[in-house]
């Protein structure tokens, strides 16, 4: 069954982005967008480089101002605000003279929240991602799968309702990106977080997600919304179902339309 709640966590209404180049003139990055992110669904982004996916990711958190439109959380009419969401980027981004659990607690310390509860919740959520026993371990010590770990119960720490993540496993080997894919189904669903997740990898759009946005060639346009609705939990062997294959199908034909091109993990 499909986890969504049909309450709205974030409106889009036709947001769009546009930069200026060093002559002045407007370049198109997105293309007006406008949807609904329901509380607890987790939502894909796939589409070429340059698409904009990063870019509607950021507006969505706040972090970029649309050129047009606006982005909305919840009923407050308002942009999101940091201590409402959790952000993973593609690399871990840990501080290397930190330890893992003094990482983890640094969204305490820039929310000003009580540090002595921070770290209680920072050595539960490492024993939530498997790494209760890293704690004192330095970035340096850990592999890139466990540094990429120790990001998402960071971006968990203040208990956030919305998690961003742009690429998080990107630079992972499949073996490491596969475990970590099914590692962040587990949490997602247990924890009931709204997730927006870009991604070049169609599979693990599908795999993971309730619905994929799928975004054709820069300035990119917001082509099709596909609903996902293989019961979950979801498994690696998932990757056969047919429901699966037919959505992957589609996705690919959607993206090869105007000579577009993914680049798909391997």
């Amino acid at each position: 069954m499909n986890r969504v709640n049909t309450s709205p966590i974030l409106r889009i209404d036709a947001a769009g982005k546009t930069y200026f180049n060093n002559q002045g003139v407007p370049v198109p990055a997105l293309m007006p967008v406008t949807a609904q992110i329901a509380e607890a669904e987790f939502v894909s982004f796939v589409g070429p480089s340059g698409c904009g996916k990063t870019t509607l990711l950021k507006m969505a958190a706040g972090l970029i101002t649309p050129s047009e439109g606006a982005i909305t959380y919840a009923a407050t009419g308002t942009p999101i605000r940091p201590g409402h969401y959790g952000f993973v980027f593609q690399g871990a981004a840990l501080l290397p003279w930190r330890t893992v659990l003094e990482n983890v607690m640094l969204p305490a310390v820039i929310l000003g929240l009580p540090l002595h509860a921070a770290r209680e919740r920072a050595r539960q959520l490492l024993e939530l991602v498997h790494l209760g026993r890293a704690a004192s371990s330095y970035p340096n010590q850990l592999s890139g799968g466990m540094q990429q770990r120790a990001s998402i119960a960071r971006a968990l720490l203040h208990d956030p309702t919305v998690l961003f993540m742009d690429e998080p496993f990107g630079a992972l080997d499949a073996m490491t990106r596969e475990q970590l894919n099914m590692e962040l189904q587990r949490i997602s669903v247990d924890q009931k977080k709204t997730v927006l997740f870009v991604t070049h990898d169609i599979e693990e759009a599908v795999l993971l997600s309730d619905r994929v946005f799928v975004f054709t060639r820069g300035p990119g346009q917001l082509a099709q919304t596909l609903e996902v609705a293989i019961p979950r939990p979801r498994v690696v062997s998932d990757r056969a179902h047919p429901d699966f294959l037919r959505i992957v199908a589609q996705i690919r034909t959607l993206l090869d339309r105007g000579d577009t091109r993914v680049e798909e993990h391997a």
